[in-house]
């Protein structure tokens, strides 16, 4: 329940308290090799959601990635926030800003963006026409430039992340399975230990035939654990199809 909430943030919280980051935050967010990076060692990931950008959208996220998608299909990016910015020597090429002038000392001017943000640490720039930054008197009775800006975007499509390749050849694909399902197995074999159970022994499909039947044969504080190791096995079963 949001309470009519338009714009909130909110990360995932996995029952076995690991923290699913892979650092996509750290450049950006200046955070490398920083003790206290709270992606890293507390928060996890952490989504931005703005409705009043994608009203009336079904939104998933995935507790690996940093991305909003609009299905579950997992390859449609939403953008998570727009701003407006005037940014000094930009250099549209790399995506990187300086702060300094020309080797002659030639001031390089400044331009004004709108940042269509699709997670945390990245954002595709949108250059304003001129007549948008220092607009006329037109009886509009916009006052904010800002404003006047983000009409700009009225009417235009944008693909956000254009710059990112998402897919992956069916080699690469294979040793991403691989190493996924190398991870899955030792936390199969790990929750096994913990539940004191024989992993040679063990009745996977009894188990997950009635996995709360089998929770009524242990303590109550291996739930946690008795759920775990239903999510790996659900994991194992996708990898190996």
């Amino acid at each position: 329940e949001l309470n009519n909430a338009k714009r909130f943030s909110f990360n995932i919280r996995r029952k076995d308290f690991v923290t699913d980051y892979n650092g996509e935050f750290d450049v950006p967010l200046k955070q490398e090799n920083y003790i206290l990076n709270e992606y890293q060692y507390e928060m996890g990931y952490v989504w931005d959601i703005d409705t009043n950008i994608n009203p009336d959208t079904s939104l998933f996220v995935k507790n690996d990635s940093p991305y909003v998608y609009a299905d579950n299909t997992y390859t449609n990016i939403l953008a998570t926030d727009i701003t407006c910015t005037t940014i000094d020597n930009f250099d549209k090429d790399l995506d990187t800003i300086s702060f300094d002038d020309g080797d002659d000392g030639t001031d390089q001017g400044s331009y004004q963006y709108i940042k269509i943000f699709y997670s945390k640490g990245n954002a595709h720039f949108v250059e304003i026409p001129d007549n948008y930054v220092f607009p006329q008197e037109d009886g509009t009775g916009i006052k904010d430039i800002r404003e006047y800006s983000m009409l700009y975007l009225l009417g235009n499509t944008y693909t956000i992340g254009e710059n990112m390749d998402l897919s992956i050849d069916a080699d690469a694909l294979a040793v991403e399975k691989a190493d996924a399902l190398q991870v899955c197995e030792k936390a199969i074999a790990n929750c096994l230990y913990k539940l004191g159970e024989d992993i040679d022994a063990f009745d996977e499909t009894a188990f997950l035939a009635d996995v709360d039947a089998y929770k009524a044969t242990k303590d109550v504080s291996f739930g946690a654990t008795i759920d775990y190791l239903k999510a790996q096995l659900d994991i194992q079963a996708t990898l190996t199809a």
